[in-house]
C-alpha cells in the first residue's frame, strides 16, 4: 500500500482505499519512517493525510520547513503550536541542539504518545510537550474532531470533515506557557491550528511584544484578513517566500 500511494500515477481514489483498508491493519503496518532535515526521523502513517502527502510528494512543506529552520540557530527556542506528531518540533529540536528548546503544544491527546515517541527515537531531550489547545484565555475549549485528525479545531472546521465527536480540552495562552517556562527568548513560533490562529495570537500579546519572534502561521481564508491586520498592527510584515502552500504565511517583526 505504501508503494501504491507513493508510485501509482493516478492520485484519485488513494485516500478512499487507505480509509477502507488501513483500519483492518495493525498500526505498525500502517507506519513508516519519514526523513526530514538534519537527519531527523518522524514516524508517520499512510492512512493519514500527512503520511499520504509525504509518500506522494516525497516531502512535507519543504519550503516552510526550510524557512522555519533558517530562523533558528544553535541554542534558540521555539513554539510549535499544533504540533501533531512532531514534524516541526523534531526538526527544530535537532536544529537548535541541546542548548536550545522547543515547546510543542497539541490539543488532541490522541497524538501525544506518537509525538513523544518521535521525540524519543531522535534521542531528543530539549522538547517540552503540552497537551492543550492554545487560545486567548486560560481555561477550557471544545475541540471538534475531524475525520482526518490533523484538521481538528477549536474553531469551525475548515475542511467539512467533522466526525461528529467533540471533546472538552484544556486551553492555555502562549503568554502563560511562556511565563511558566521562565520567559526565554523565543525566536520562532509556528502556529497551525485549523482556523483558530487569531485566538492563539490574542493569547500571545506579551510574548510578541517582548520577543518579536518570526511567525509561521497557517492563515485560512475566513480569518486571513483578521490575522494579517492583527499582526500588521503589532509591527509584523508578510515575508512569505516562493514555494509556500497557499494557506501558509511567514511574518517577521520590523
Amino acid at each position: 500500500m505504501r508503494n501504491y500511494i507513493a508510485h501509482f500515477p493516478v492520485a484519485r481514489g488513494k485516500g478512499v482505499v487507505c480509509r477502507r483498508l488501513a483500519p483492518h491493519l495493525p498500526a505498525r503496518h500502517r507506519e513508516f519512517v519519514a526523513r526530514f532535515p538534519g537527519d531527523s526521523m518522524v514516524v508517520l502513517r499512510f492512512d493519514e493525510w500527512l503520511g499520504r502527502h509525504y509518500l506522494q510528494h516525497g516531502s512535507f512543506e519543504p519550503a516552510e520547513l526550510a524557512w522555519a529552520l533558517s530562523q533558528l540557530s544553535e541554542g534558540a527556542a521555539m513554539f510549535d503550536v499544533g504540533a501533531n506528531v512532531g514534524v516541526y518540533a523534531v526538526t527544530a529540536a535537532v536544529r537548535v541542539g541541546r542548548a536550545g528548546r522547543v515547546i510543542a503544544i497539541e490539543a488532541d491527546s490522541s497524538y501525544a504518545p506518537r509525538l513523544e515517541r518521535n521525540i524519543q527515537i531522535n534521542g531528543l531531550d530539549n522538547v517540552t510537550t503540552i497537551v492543550a489547545a492554545a487560545g486567548e484565555a486560560d481555561g477550557e475549549a471544545v475541540l471538534t474532531v475531524a475525520s482526518e485528525g490533523a484538521f481538528s479545531s477549536t474553531d469551525a472546521l475548515q475542511t467539512g470533515q467533522a466526525s461528529g465527536e467533540t471533546r472538552r480540552v484544556r486551553q492555555i495562552r502562549l503568554d502563560t506557557v511562556w511565563h511558566d517556562a521562565g520567559e526565554p527568548h523565543i525566536s520562532l513560533a509556528k502556529i497551525d491550528v485549523e482556523g483558530a490562529e487569531l485566538r492563539v495570537l490574542r493569547g500571545a500579546e506579551r510574548l510578541l511584544e517582548r520577543c518579536s519572534p518570526a511567525l509561521l502561521v497557517e492563515v485560512q481564508p475566513p480569518t486571513a484578513e483578521a490575522v494579517q491586520a492583527h499582526l500588521r498592527d503589532r509591527g509584523y510584515v508578510d515575508v512569505t517566500p516562493a514555494g509556500f502552500s497557499g494557506v501558509n504565511r511567514a511574518f517577521v517583526s520590523v
